[in-house]
């Protein structure tokens, strides 16, 4: 703190040079919370506003592709009759397996029934073979709706319908993947 005294009244003269210096300070701090409020709130919005668009454009980018992906299979399913013929099993277990490595997704096959005929995880205690597997999209997808949803635990399942030669729906194909890849991708 300054002190100046210019006239007779030195207590006068100090108590200005105070009041001076406070302004000043709280000039300051103005200054401060102003050019904060101006200038970096704005860009912390913007960047936070690209950042969940740029989220949900990939997410949706990647709904498409397992619904693409669903979509092959599904025709190679029907193409190979894999569904009838079980001397062409090994070779439909080899290509699901194969299909999910590839894609890093997880390939579950269900009849028309909503029984699982094809998992590509084979483990015990994880393989969904056997079981009924009825959850919405499997059964928007039996009612011939290609659908992909995102769930609360941050999987992607994408639906499509399996159709015989007779256009006939004889099965489902549902493929899962992790939307965290698309949260990596971003992170990158």
């Amino acid at each position: 703190m300054t002190l100046n005294i210019f006239s007779l009244n030195g207590e006068w003269d100090i108590i200005l040079a105070e009041t001076t210096e406070k302004k000043y300070h709280s000039l300051r701090w103005t200054l401060l919370v102003t050019y904060i409020c101006v200038g970096i709130l704005p860009v912390l919005f913007f960047a936070n506003t690209m950042f969940q668009t740029m989220d949900k454009y990939f997410i949706e980018e990647r709904k498409k592709e397992l619904l693409s992906q669903a979509n092959i299979i599904s025709g190679h399913i029907s193409i190979s009759n894999y569904l009838f013929d079980d001397s062409k099993k090994l070779l439909f277990d080899y290509n699901i397996e194969e299909s999910s490595k590839d894609g890093n997704f997880r390939i579950i096959v269900l009849d028309a029934t909503g029984t699982v005929v094809n998992d590509s995880v084979k483990e015990p205690g994880n393989t969904y073979i056997g079981k009924t597997f009825l959850i919405p999209e499997v059964l928007e997808a039996l009612n011939n709706k290609d659908v992909a949803n995102m769930q609360d635990n941050e999987t992607i399942y994408a639906a499509v319908s399996i159709v015989d030669s007779n256009s006939q729906k004889v099965g489902v194909v549902l493929v899962s993947a992790l939307a965290t890849d698309v949260g990596i991708m971003l992170d990158g």
